[in-house]
């Protein structure tokens, strides 16, 4: 081993990775950590102090937890100050923060509303109509994980959800409750309830909703009119076409899109046009 190498400094001043295998550099190291803690925190510190110097007086294990766990973001901080590895520690906490949506639709959705039904003893069966739903929700997120990219959907159905509870007033809202048969909803002041069904099924509903005007549609056209990429629209028409709801005319650059009217509803052709002023 060469000794004429320069000792590897650490990230708190005073220390070098060799002090790590000396147990009165160790304690430095403690009692920097901890004077540091105290500066931050000293709520924290003062219970963390009472419950290290006797552990004892902490008998809840939900009080335990929750010490250990809001002292973890001031030992982290340490550790990373210590190692100089503050780049791969942003890079940790960014990857994180992306799986907060997964993390919150666990909690929020899965635990909260999910698992009753499941323990109410509802049995639901996978169907295509559902399958699609979820697919046609999700497509703003493709480039997620399947498992990531549902947990965002029902977020921002969670998030629309509060808004739309937040606004209008009591009479005009309605509670939800979970049933062995499902969801139940309970307007209040006993109000009757109306479901607007969509006029076309399936997950490619918009697609064909717009090519049922009677007009031809480029894939580009669509896209635009959707909001979504063309890739998308392709995955979509491609479907469409193998169920035969709609068909291609023309190649390449010129070809086109056109469904058959939907029975009815008026097409573009037989809607009045504006009176000449």
């Amino acid at each position: 081993m060469n000794n004429s190498l320069d000792p590897m400094p650490l990230g708190i001043d005073g220390f070098t990775y060799a002090d790590l295998y000396q147990p009165s550099r160790l304690r430095e190291l403690h009692e920097i950590f901890c004077a540091r803690v105290a500066a931050d925190d000293p709520s924290l510190w003062a219970e963390w102090d009472a419950y290290r110097t006797v552990p004892e007086s902490v008998t809840s294990p939900i009080e335990r937890s929750d010490l250990i766990v809001r002292m973890a973001p001031h030992l982290s901080r340490f550790v990373t100050a210590l190692f100089r590895i503050a780049s791969a520690s942003g890079e940790l906490v960014e990857r994180t923060h992306r799986l907060e949506p997964l993390f919150r639709f666990k909690i929020d959705f899965v635990r909260k509303r999910a698992l009753p039904l499941v323990k109410g003893g509802a049995r639901v069966a996978l169907q295509a109509d559902d399958v699609a739903i979820v697919e046609q929700l999700i497509r703003p997120w493709t480039d997620l994980d399947p498992e990531q990219a549902i947990a965002t959907a029902g977020c921002a159905l969670l998030d629309r959800e509060a808004v739309t509870r937040a606004s209008g007033t009591d009479d005009e809202k309605a509670d939800v409750a979970a049933t062995a048969q499902g969801f139940t909803l309970l307007p209040h002041g006993g109000a009757a309830t109306l479901v607007l069904a969509p006029p076309i099924d399936g997950g490619e509903a918009a697609l064909v909703a717009l090519l049922s005007d009677g007009q031809p549609w480029s894939t580009s056209a669509l896209a635009l009119a959707l909001g979504e990429s063309q890739r998308s629209v392709q995955r979509g028409l491609a479907a469409l076409e193998e169920a035969g709801q709609v068909r291609a005319v023309g190649r390449g650059r010129a070809r086109r899109w056109v469904a058959p009217p939907l029975t009815g509803f008026t097409t573009t052709l037989l809607l009045p046009a504006l009176p000449v002023s």
